[in-house]
C-alpha cells in the first residue's frame, strides 16, 4: 500500500493483480474506489476521481441522468417547496418536453448546446419555450446545490424566436359534421358550449351546476379546472354571464338528465366516474371525435373551437365589444387583433352603408 497526501486517496495493489485506488470525497466523507490493471491506471483515475470532487461534481455523477436527477428533484424539492399547482405544472413539462428529449443525457454531459438544440425544436412546433428553460434552470440550479453540476448550461441558452400557430377555423360545414358525430355522445353538450359560447378548456371543464340557470337560460364563469384544481379564471373580464341559444340550453338539458345529475355543487362535465376530466383525457376524446368525423386531427386544436365561435359571431353580425364580452377577452383591441381575418365582409356592408348614407346627404 502506498499513502498519499489528504484527499489525494491512496494505493493498494490487490491480490488478484489489480490496482485499487481510494480516496475520501464529498462532504460527508464518502469512500470511493477505483480500478487499474497497473498502478499508473488507478492513479491517473484517482487523480479524476479527486479533480471531480474538488470542483464540487459528485463522484459517479455519470451514472445519473438527466431524467433520473429531475424527478428527484421534482420529488425532493419541488413537490416540498412550492404551491402543488406549481408542482404539477413542473412535472408536465419534465414529463411532456424535457425527459423525452434530453432524459438519457448523463447530467454531468448536459451541455448549452443540446439545450438549446431542444428548445429550438420546441419553438418550431409552436410551443412557448420560456417554461420549458424556466423549469430546467431550476433543477439544475438545485443540482449545483447537490454539488452534482459546477455549473448551469440552462443558464446560457438563448429563447429562440416563438413560430406562432395560425389558428385554424372550422367552417361552418366542419361544425355541423362535428356536431353530427358527437351527437348522443356524454360529452356532446360540452363541445356544443365551446362552438356556440367560445368556452375555453378550463372553463367547461371547471363550470358548476351552480352557475347554470336552465330555467333563464344563461350561465356564468367564474371558474377554471387547471391541473385538475378549481381556481379562479384568469381576469375580471374572464368572469362574465352569458345567454345561452336554445339548442345549447336543450343539450345541457339532455346531459344533466344522461347523467343523472342532482348537486348543485357538481361539475357539470366528469370523467365517468364522476371525477374531473383531466386535459389530457379530453384531447385524446377529441382528436378521436375528429377523425369520426372525418375533420384533421392533426391540424385542429380543441382552442381552434373557440376561434371558430368567435368567427361565427363576427360572420352573423356581432359587434367587436359584444364578441369582446362573449370572449371574455380584456380589451376589444385583443379581439380585433385576432379576429381581423373575420371582418372583411363586416367591413365591407359598413362601406356600403356609408355609401348610401354620404350619397343621400
Amino acid at each position: 500500500m502506498s499513502k498519499r497526501g489528504a484527499r489525494e486517496g491512496e494505493i493498494v495493489h490487490r491480490r488478484d493483480g489489480r490496482w485499487e485506488g481510494r480516496i475520501t470525497v464529498g462532504s460527508q466523507g464518502g469512500r470511493k474506489s477505483v480500478y487499474g490493471k497497473t498502478r499508473g491506471e488507478a492513479v491517473r483515475k484517482l487523480s479524476e476521481v479527486a479533480r471531480a470532487d474538488a470542483q464540487g461534481v459528485a463522484v459517479g455523477g455519470r451514472q445519473l441522468t438527466v431524467s433520473q436527477f429531475l424527478n428527484r428533484w421534482l420529488a425532493e424539492v419541488a413537490d416540498k417547496s412550492v404551491r402543488p399547482s406549481s408542482a404539477r405544472r413542473y412535472r408536465d413539462v419534465v414529463n411532456l418536453y424535457l425527459t423525452p428529449t434530453l432524459g438519457s443525457i448523463a447530467l454531468d454531459r448536459l451541455g448549452v448546446q443540446q439545450i438549446q438544440r431542444m428548445l429550438n425544436e420546441q419553438a418550431a412546433a409552436g410551443l412557448a419555450t420560456e417554461k420549458i428553460r424556466a423549469v430546467l434552470r431550476n433543477g439544475l440550479n438545485v443540482a449545483i446545490k447537490w454539488r452534482l453540476l459546477t455549473w448551469n448550461p440552462a443558464e446560457l441558452v438563448d429563447l429562440p424566436r416563438r413560430v406562432a400557430r395560425k389558428p385554424r377555423f372550422l367552417a361552418v360545414d366542419e361544425a355541423e359534421r362535428l356536431l353530427e358525430t358527437v351527437r348522443g355522445d356524454r360529452l356532446e353538450a360540452l363541445y356544443v358550449l365551446a362552438l356556440s359560447l367560445a368556452m375555453r378548456e378550463g372553463e367547461l371543464l371547471g363550470l358548476r351546476w351552480s352557475d347554470v340557470d336552465l330555467a333563464t337560460g344563461e350561465l356564468r364563469i367564474t371558474n377554471q379546472l387547471q391541473n385538475g384544481q378549481l381556481v379562479d379564471v384568469k381576469s375580471a373580464a374572464s368572469h362574465r354571464w352569458l345567454p345561452l341559444p336554445e339548442f345549447a340550453r336543450t343539450a345541457l338539458i339532455h346531459h344533466r338528465e344522461r347523467e343523472r345529475l342532482t348537486s348543485l355543487d357538481r361539475l357539470v362535465f366528469t370523467s365517468t366516474v364522476g371525477t374531473p376530466i383531466g386535459a389530457r383525457n379530453l384531447l385524446r376524446a377529441f382528436k378521436a371525435l375528429l377523425r369520426r368525423a372525418g375533420l384533421p386531427d392533426k391540424e385542429i386544436r380543441f382552442h381552434d373551437l373557440r376561434h371558430s365561435a368567435a368567427t361565427f359571431l363576427i360572420a352573423r353580425g356581432s359587434d367587436p365589444k359584444t364578441v369582446q364580452a362573449i370572449l371574455g377577452h380584456t380589451t376589444v383591441r385583443l379581439t380585433m387583433d385576432t379576429y381581423v381575418h373575420a371582418m372583411p365582409q363586416a367591413l365591407r356592408d359598413a362601406a356600403k352603408s356609408m355609401d348610401l348614407m354620404l350619397r343621400s346627404s
